[in-house]
């Protein structure tokens, strides 16, 4: 943990120096400079967006066909297009292949995960790395990549975080502090810090009720958001006040009720009472949109969905801030992550192309402009990427302490928080109920992994 927040800390230390981007938006990416002709065909599946880039002439060597399962990064297609073209052309030119990739972005990781039971697992394909990859290690899914070119580019924290096993398994992708959004301009204008207690964040929600500011915009209908509202608090709680909470759980002997005892349903009470009408009708991208268009002072999720925001307004002034859980301003605290990883299958007809492909990620030329645009922050030495404020504003709270890391739970827990949290909201079930949810899944978890 040390060892990781030294890194953030030295990152922001790097970003510091370098021109701060602000209201920037995800762009497609150059041309591929080449002679040969380029062919981009899109199909549509019913679970997702899926592109076949090919270039023709073909070789003399067999062309290669590579299948890719990005799940949710269909907000990043055209920076993943734009990338593929130029992967496909560094395959002719240096090694004479013909290179056609089936890429698909899927919304929902069941797209995954049924290819990968029916032992159809894609060449290439995205993950969480603190959620899948021990499952998907134990079933051999994952490869070694430790000689891999790109490894000794990473720093060396964010190498440890994609390690399992002793093995690296995978090209870190999406690395951020994550708690809550926020609109800087509705607190400016309320004359309001992002609170750090309690006490600090039901003045707020007073003031913005009184200025009939929505005090958090709510795209419940997405089950993400209702979960995130709960795992925040929860997260944070176990890191600040229940530091052995892990520990009991994965030994058996633990339950969710030590954190309702803190008071973390409490702090999931204050938010779900100040949410948008039909919160449970409200899409994703309905809610991102409201947010973008200032309906809502608040949103807790992460600084993955700043381009779907910028993209609605790109004037807006977007913060980032650490949600209390108590009156303690130095429990208020952000969550560090390397989240969202992209690896290849070690069972790949084409695994020497496949393993090209991640190399190519963290590639000299190339690792800017897709890390750029997809507003993914810096991973590696190799990389030189703009700070955008609030990636500065959870950077701030990293210098201050304030900070915790992810810790790996099994899959099934972040299912059951999912399910849990809607139900809970809808009042389906009490609290006895959803920690009775909670602590099943992670015994059905545990059990699992053993």
């Amino acid at each position: 943990m040390l060892k990781t927040i030294a890194l953030f800390l030295a990152i922001s230390l790097i970003l510091s120096i370098a021109a701060c981007g602000g209201g920037a938006t995800p762009s497609g990416g150059g041309a591929v400079a080449t002679t040969q002709a380029a062919a981009v065909a899109t199909t549509a599946a019913a679970t997702a967006a899926a592109t076949t880039t090919t270039l023709a002439p073909a070789p003399a060597k067999d062309p290669v066909r590579l299948s890719a399962v990005l799940t949710g990064y269909g907000r990043y297609k055209d920076a993943f297009d734009a990338f593929v073209e130029k992967f496909i052309a560094m395959e002719l030119e240096m090694n004479d292949v013909v290179v056609t990739i089936n890429m698909e972005f899927p919304q929902e990781k069941t797209v995954l995960q049924s290819r990968m039971a029916s032992n159809e697992t894609p060449d290439i394909f995205n993950m969480h790395v603190a959620i899948d990859a021990p499952l998907f290690d134990k079933g051999g899914l994952l490869p070694n990549l430790n000689n891999e070119e790109f490894v000794g580019k990473l720093y060396d924290g964010v190498r440890d975080m994609v390690t399992l096993g002793g093995k690296v398994v995978a090209v870190p992708m999406e690395s951020f502090v994550w708690s809550c959004l926020y609109n800087k301009t509705h607190f400016e204008e309320q004359e309001l810090e992002f609170p750090k207690t309690l006490s600090e964040l039901r003045h707020a929600i007073d003031v913005f009720q009184n200025a009939e500011i929505l005090p958090f915009m709510s795209p419940f209908n997405d089950a993400s958001f209702c979960s995130w509202a709960s795992q925040i608090p929860m997260c944070a709680m176990a890191a600040q006040l229940e530091p052995d909470f892990y520990d009991k759980m994965n030994e058996g002997v633990g339950s969710f009720q030590t954190l309702v005892d803190r008071g973390w349903l409490d702090i999931v009470d204050l938010v779900f009472d100040n949410v948008a009408e039909r919160a449970l009708d409200i899409t994703r991208e309905d809610g991102l949109a409201r947010f973008a268009n200032g309906d809502g002072a608040m949103l807790i999720t992460g600084p993955w969905y700043s381009s779907s925001i910028l993209d609605v307004n790109p004037d807006f002034n977007l913060g980032l801030g650490a949600l209390p859980i108590d009156e303690d301003p130095s429990n208020a605290v952000v969550m560090l992550a390397i989240s969202n990883v992209i690896t290849c299958s070690p069972d790949s007809s084409n695994f020497d192309i496949a393993k090209d492909f991640i190399n190519y990620l963290l590639n000299d030329d190339v690792t800017d402009d897709l890390y750029s645009s997809c507003l993914f922050n810096q991973v590696a030495v190799n990389q030189n990427i703009e700070a955008f404020p609030w990636t500065l504003d959870g950077l701030k709270c990293v210098e201050e302490g304030r900070v915790y890391g992810e810790y790996s739970m099994p899959s099934v827990v972040f299912t059951a928080l999912n399910q849990g949290a809607q139900m809970y909201f809808d009042k389906q079930v009490d609290r006895a109920g959803f920690v009775k949810m909670m602590d099943e899944a992670y015994a059905s978890g545990v059990e699992a992994l053993s």
